[in-house]
């Protein structure tokens, strides 16, 4: 797999937000990942293109908040933006799979 292009496709869909039209949830980062697999890296620009007409753009932060905080915070959905900067924010001061192991016990209890 070319992971020059999933990057390049992850970087156009990063404008993005993670649900569009009434909580659906946007696959794309997915679908970019599985058409480079199975072969259709060409098609991947022209199918970015058109699936990003349909999604709503990446929410902005409204009101910042730090780790400390997160429980206050879960599951309201007027702060996804400012969920989203609090990842952006630590994903660029520490290891990703650092952040998976910290992250993850506290938000799977939530999943359907």
């Amino acid at each position: 797999m070319d992971s020059e292009s999933l990057d390049a496709a992850y970087e156009r869909l990063s404008s993005t937000g993670p649900e569009f039209g009434g909580w659906l949830s946007n696959h794309g980062p997915m679908a970019a990942d599985a058409l480079i697999r199975i072969g259709h890296e060409d098609d991947l620009v022209s199918w970015i293109d058109e699936y990003k007409t349909r999604l709503d753009e990446r929410p902005r932060e409204r009101w910042r908040f730090e780790e400390t905080d997160w429980q206050e915070y879960l599951g309201d959905p007027s702060r996804l933006g400012d969920w989203l900067a609090l990842f952006d924010r630590q994903v660029r001061s520490e290891p990703w799979k650092d952040l998976l192991a910290r992250w993850w016990p506290r938000l799977i209890p939530g999943a359907p």
